[in-house]
């Protein structure tokens, strides 16, 4: 059976095209990185490895937009984008598994844990206010899965690890705020299943939403109805601490906005 070519898209011309080294080679060859390409001799290595660069560029563009991913393995297909992570290194997209195999080929170095919190970080959308202390810190110490990713991709959420992480200096708080970020994020996951219009955790804290709000730590925290208890009463706790310092965050917000 004939294999199906999947496009690869062209950043500078921001297309999709079948066959990318023909593409670029026709219609971009006054590009500076195209024109190093052609200058390298007919199939050799280090022509089809700077293909291979500049095809991995565009396709993580892509990726970056959560539109799609194309991973390196042909046999994955066409997936969607929070399914698969970026290598930090040489930017290919590669399942969880497959990527700990390839950094320890592409860079050495990174622990797996780290390897897969760093190159989840490369994927969130861009936020202009996301303290750096906080990106460098706690970002590769967070899974790699989708609580963490919804934390990185959410400005409320951030503002507050990178609040608590400036309070509590001691460096196993870098853990701690991992932990309430990923809370929050849960939180939010929740919000979203019972109000499908929210977006984002500032939405959460609106007046409107106070019932949702309770019923959403009930839910996250396990409450019995029989036994009128929380079967993880900490997080219940927890939440009702850190939703009030993200009311304060959220009050600074809007008067900087508003100033």
């Amino acid at each position: 059976k004939k294999r199906i070519r999947e496009a690869d898209f062209c950043f500078s011309c921001e297309h999709y095209v079948l066959n990318f080294a023909r593409h670029i080679s026709r219609n971009h060859p006054l590009e500076i990185e195209v024109g190093e390409i052609l200058s390298q001799p007919k199939k050799s290595k280090e022509r089809k490895r700077l293909f291979t660069a500049l095809r991995k560029k565009g396709n993580y563009l892509v990726c970056t937009m959560n539109e799609r991913a194309k991973p390196m393995n042909k046999g994955h297909g066409l997936k969607e984008s929070v399914d698969f992570l970026p290598c930090s290194t040489c930017l290919g997209i590669y399942t969880r598994k497959q990527l700990w195999r390839h950094k320890r080929i592409c860079s050495k170095g990174d622990s797996k844990g780290q390897c897969q919190g760093a190159a989840q970080s490369l994927i969130i959308p861009f936020n202009p206010l996301l303290d750096q202390k906080l990106k460098e810190k706690v970002f590769p110490k967070m899974r790699a899965d989708n609580v963490s990713f919804v934390a990185k991709s959410d400005k409320l959420i951030c503002a507050f690890g990178a609040r608590y992480l400036k309070t509590h200096k001691d460096k196993h708080f870098i853990n701690v705020t991992s932990r309430k970020m990923r809370e929050l994020s849960r939180f939010l996951i929740r919000m979203r299943e019972i109000k499908p219009e929210i977006t984002n955790l500032f939405s959460c804290l609106h007046p409107m939403y106070f019932d949702a709000v309770v019923q959403a730590v009930k839910k996250e925290a396990v409450f019995d109805v029989d036994t009128e208890t929380f079967k993880a009463p900490t997080y219940a706790m927890n939440m009702a601490t850190s939703l009030k310092h993200c009311c304060d965050i959220a009050l600074l917000m809007l008067a900087k906005h508003q100033g």
